[in-house]
């Protein structure tokens, strides 16, 4: 990947993250593989509010996984298998 923007989001008591990573070919704007939405604001969680986790795919094909954990998250190609 190029790069990761994190964003922090407010919600109600909740600590959120909007996430969007730029591919290395370039796009962001990622699709969702769970939900197959896409949008440049991916939400996820730390501590109490952690989510878990996901993968976005881009039109070219590379996927990333999005995990959070109790204090930070994980953002990290996932090779052709899924990995």
């Amino acid at each position: 990947m190029k790069s990761v923007r994190i964003e922090p989001v407010n919600a109600a008591g909740k600590t959120l993250f909007a996430i969007d990573v730029v591919c290395d070919c370039g796009r962001n704007g990622l699709e969702k593989v769970e939900t197959g939405d896409m949008s440049f604001r991916h939400l996820a969680g730390v501590g109490a509010s952690h989510t878990a986790p996901y993968t976005l795919r881009c039109t070219c094909g590379r996927t990333y996984q999005v995990a959070s954990q109790v204090n930070h998250i994980h953002v990290h190609q996932l090779d052709h298998t899924g990995r």
